[in-house]
């Protein structure tokens, strides 16, 4: 039998991540979009946009101009081909948000399929410095190749992707966070119980209204409404990852998100995807009231689980 730990399953999301980046965002979605547009009229831009010493640096190694340079009729052409170069230059997707240059994340996606000549040209002209930058930084004692850009770009997916895989490990986790505490709400079959899909709202044993958000900071904020005054009872901060290496992390971004809410009285739970001793989870988060460990909460019946269940009840005011 294989040991769970050992199973690849990220690699396995990896890999079909990969299959659809070689279309939009990779080597192979600029070589076709090249092909589309024709050497002629791409040679035209890259002497109006790039310096001839970059140019002739990159000639020297039997190099193009577009395999480092972007240029306008390229990106018009195939916008989303705009992230080849944001990844050969190891630029990340938070780092376009802080230039204001969100909209073209949301092209590499394939969320827009369009753009104006003005656009991509502005484009073009931040990621030509930057491209020159990056060469004439690069010892001449370097082999400079169409597979270095290549592996330069692989390197920044990455870690793209593994930021990627993180949030949906995490988003999973809340999901099933969620299930748990519906589960036990339903149980008592309450008045006034609505579910969508970020939110849960019921009438409790006080007669108070109950809200169950779920978002980010924290993953799931649980308030009590009487009138037209409202407090925070529960804010549960759920942490998914399953690599034990890195739990010391996620409980340190568990406590700052537990620090941003100031509400007084409101209790703080950390849920974690592996189980950790709690003096050393104390000391990573101790803002924390109290830990849970996913794999635990799921064995009905555990003492874990009747502690959850039995608390939840106690904070959300439900009848016994």
């Amino acid at each position: 039998m294989v040991d769970a730990a050992l199973i690849p399953n990220k690699q396995l999301w990896v890999i079909s991540r990969l299959k659809s980046e070689r279309g939009r965002t990779l080597r192979d979605a600029l070589r076709e979009t090249v092909e589309m547009v024709g050497v002629r009229i791409i040679d035209h831009e890259l002497h109006e946009l790039v310096s001839g010493n970059a140019l002739n640096k990159l000639g020297a190694y039997g190099l193009r101009g577009e395999i480092l340079f972007p240029v306008p009729c390229v990106i018009k052409k195939k916008p989303a081909v705009s992230g080849y170069y944001r990844l050969v230059l190891g630029i990340s997707q938070k780092e376009y948000g802080r230039k204001g240059l969100d909209k073209w994340i949301k092209i590499e996606k394939g969320e827009i399929s369009t753009v104006l000549y003005r656009e991509a040209e502005e484009l073009c002209k931040s990621l030509i410095r930057a491209g020159e930058y990056l060469l004439s930084g690069i010892s001449s004692k370097e082999n400079i190749t169409e597979e270095l850009f290549h592996e330069l770009s692989l390197i920044t997916l990455g870690s793209q992707l593994d930021g990627s895989y993180r949030v949906i490990i995490g988003q999973k986790a809340v999901s099933v966070i969620r299930e748990l505490i519906v589960d036990i709400i339903k149980e008592k079959q309450l008045r006034g119980l609505q579910e969508k899909r970020n939110e849960i709202k019921f009438v409790n044993a006080a007669g108070r209204y109950v809200t169950i958000k779920l978002g980010s900071d924290p993953d799931v904020l649980i308030s009590e409404f009487s009138g037209n005054q409202h407090r925070h009872l529960l804010a549960i901060e759920v942490k998914g990852g399953t690599d034990p290496s890195n739990i010391h992390n996620r409980l340190g971004e568990a406590e700052k998100s537990h620090l941003k809410l100031s509400a007084s009285g409101v209790m703080r739970w950390t849920i974690i995807g592996v189980p950790v001793d709690e003096k050393t989870a104390r000391l990573r988060s101790p803002s924390t009231n109290r830990f849970y460990a996913i794999s635990n909460l799921l064995v009905n019946g555990s003492q874990e689980y009747e502690s959850f269940r039995r608390e939840l009840i106690s904070i959300l005011g439900l009848p016994e």
